[in-house]
Formats: C-alpha cells, structure tokens, sequence
C-alpha cells in the first residue's frame, strides 16, 4: 500500500485528472498503474487484458528472435529502449546521451523508428512530434526517421557524416548491430507477468548492458520508498545486472508555444492553470507541475501521441475561462501538436500567449561511473572502427 502521503498525491491528480478520451480511459486501464491496490476491479481488468496480449507479444517476440542479417555499421550505435509500449522517457534520455557524446568528441545521428500503418504520411505522424521534439532540444544534430533503422542510420553517416548513431526505441529492433543497449524502467510502473503494457518479458533485460530506473523521485512520491526498493530488487533479480542507473526528470524552463520565448521555471510559481497532456504515461507530469510550484486545477489526459483538433485548442481556451486558470501548460511533444493546430486556426495568436511547454532534461542520480564506463568502451570501438 502507498504511504499516506502518496496516498494524497495520488488522490490529488485523480481529483483533478479528466480522462479526455475513450482512447485515454483504456491506455490508464493497460498501463495499470497501481495508485490503490485495493481496488480489486482494475487489477482484474489490467490481469484479464495481459492474459489476451500476452500471446500477441509472444509470436511478435518469435518473430523477431529469428530475424537473420544483423547489420553492423562502420560508426558505434547505441540503442535507448524500453520493455513497455512507451512512458519510460526514452526521447529526454537519448537527448542527454546525445550531448554527453558531443562532450566527448562525437558527431552524433539520431534515429526514430517510423511505423507502417496505412500511409506514410500517417506512418510519419507517429513519430512526428519527437522529430520535432528533438530539433528543438538539439537543432544540430541531424535526426533521421525509417521503419529500416540501419537504413535510416546510413543516411545519417552518409549525408551528414556522423561517427555515432543513437537509436531511440531501439531495444526490439533485432536487423541491426548495436554497441550498447540501455533499457529504461518506468519507476511508476512495476509489471508483472501478465502486464498489457509489455513488449517483451522482464527477462528480456538480460540482453540490456545497462538498466535504468527512470522518473525516481516521482515513483517516491506515488508510490513510496518500500515500493522502489522492491522494484528494484526485481529489476536486479530479472536483469543480472546489479548496479542499476537511477534517473530522474526535471523541469529546465517553460517555451512558449507560439512565440518560443522562454521562461524561468520559478516564474509561473502559484499560477493557476489547466494541464494538456497526451503521453502514456500523465502522472509524471503531475508531478512536474506541482515541482514547478503551478497550481493545477484540471488536466486533461489525452493517449499517446494524440493529434490535438481546432476544435480541441477552442475547448482548452474555453476551459481556461470556465476555470479561470491564467496560463496552459503541456509538454514539450503534446506542444509540437498543438502548435500546429493553432497555426491553422484564423484566430489572432495572442489568444495562445499564455500557453507553455514544460522542457525537461535529465538528471543522473545513482549509476552515473556505470555509464561514463560504458560509453568510455564506445568510444573505443569507434575509435578501432576508425582505424
């Protein structure tokens, strides 16, 4: 059971959290977030949904086993992945990793995997807001996007002569090579063997060179001390690594939506505002907020990678006046989205002054020589491929 504190927490965003969407309602029913373990009926429904999942993720995992024509690459590729369908703060992570290999000499790529769906233009939309995402964090290092990733990965070497390819989402991905595989971890989520929301079995982590425990501090928060510590001995127990990397994700500053301009985190302390936010996983962003100091009065929890409609932005400028909330805060992808709506809209812009972007960056807080260490071998090997 939580503490009583995060026992608070929790009830405070389920106080103020509006599930805006069917799809929304049962991404938070997969992801089974275990706020309340009492509640006997959403552990029965997450159970249920596993146990139909699971032999989909078991054929797609075959699959993938017997993959033949394992790429290399002439440059060092690191793989940023997860075991969960999304919410473990992949992009943040390979943006940090990204710098930090900037920091030691490399010109570095980033790849996203593109989806096939039914068009290519939708294939796109998927992964379209970390595209941009990305640009805005790191406008110099190229990013490109394929549903071959070593294809994507050669253009990069190719055109813009990177010696070191990062890949975000990248730990499922059986065609090509890579040098190093870091998995992350959502703390808030601890699966079990039935979870929906897994790609692939806690052993899975056993081909991961290094894990991580992401979102630390808000896992704390939520869940409690007694519940980190039992996770990680999980993690320990099913990966067999027994350093893991703890991480956690702070707010750096707020962007303004249209405009760009940034602002200090401290100087929307004690404003009242309305939330958007689209990703698997809102909590954290709750969390975020009230680390900001920005008093939440409603949010509004969209699924993943939601293409946010005009009608939608006229709802939330609609909501702020209903609410009288001063400012509307998102995150930096659920941003790339509603920018786009806004532009298309005839409306006078100054309507959107008030609409922020929380940026956030990474913070190593235990594990950071595991790291230095691996990426020290990178190095290495990049160097010998060199030669």
């Amino acid at each position: 059971m939580p503490t009583t504190a995060a026992g608070q927490l929790a009830k405070e965003f389920e106080s103020i959290a509006v599930m805006a969407c069917s799809a929304a309602k049962l991404q938070s029913i997969l992801h089974g977030i275990p706020l309340f373990p009492d509640e006997l009926l959403t552990k029965l429904l997450h159970l249920s949904l596993g146990v139909l999942v699971t032999p989909v993720n078991a054929v797609s995992n075959l699959r993938r086993s017997i993959l033949r024509g394992c790429e290399r690459l002439s440059v060092p590729v690191i793989s940023v992945g997860n075991l969960t369908y999304g919410g473990s703060g992949k992009s943040p992570f390979c943006r940090w990793l990204a710098r930090r290999c900037i920091e030691m000499g490399f010109k570095v790529g980033i790849v996203l995997p593109s989806y096939s769906p039914v068009s290519a233009h939708h294939a796109a939309s998927l992964t379209e807001d970390e595209l941009l995402e990305h640009s805005q964090y790191l406008p110099h290092v190229p990013v490109a996007m394929g549903r071959r990733r070593e294809v994507a990965a050669r253009r990069l070497i190719e055109r813009d002569g990177c010696d070191l390819v990062v890949l975000d989402d990248g730990f499922q991905y059986r065609l090509l090579h890579r040098d190093l595989d870091i998995v992350l971890v959502d703390g808030l989520h601890a699966p079990h063997i039935f979870c929906p929301m897994l790609r692939e079995p806690l052993k899975a982590l056993r081909r991961a060179n290094i894990v991580c425990l992401t979102k630390v501090n808000a896992a704390r928060a939520f869940m409690g001390d007694e519940h980190l510590g039992e996770f990680e001995n999980t993690l320990r127990k099913a990966s067999g690594i027994s350093e893991l990397v703890k991480v956690d994700y702070i707010p750096i500053d707020l962007f303004q939506i249209i405009t760009g301009e940034l602002l200090q985190q401290e100087q929307l302390a004690g404003v009242k505002a309305i939330g958007v936010v689209g990703t698997a996983e809102p909590y954290s962003f709750f969390y975020t907020a009230r680390r900001l100091g920005i008093n939440l009065i409603k949010l509004f929890v969209f699924e993943d990678h939601h293409s946010y409609s005009s009608e939608e932005v006229s709802f939330f400028c609609e909501a702020m006046r209903r609410y009288g909330a001063e400012v509307l805060i998102t995150t930096l992808k659920d941003a790339m989205r509603l920018r786009s709506s806004i532009l298309n809209l005839t409306e006078c812009y100054k309507r959107f002054n008030s609409w922020y972007a929380v940026r956030i960056d990474v913070r190593i807080i235990d594990g950071v020589e595991v790291l230095e260490g691996a990426l020290n071998r990178v190095m290495k090997i990049g160097m010998a491929k060199r030669c």
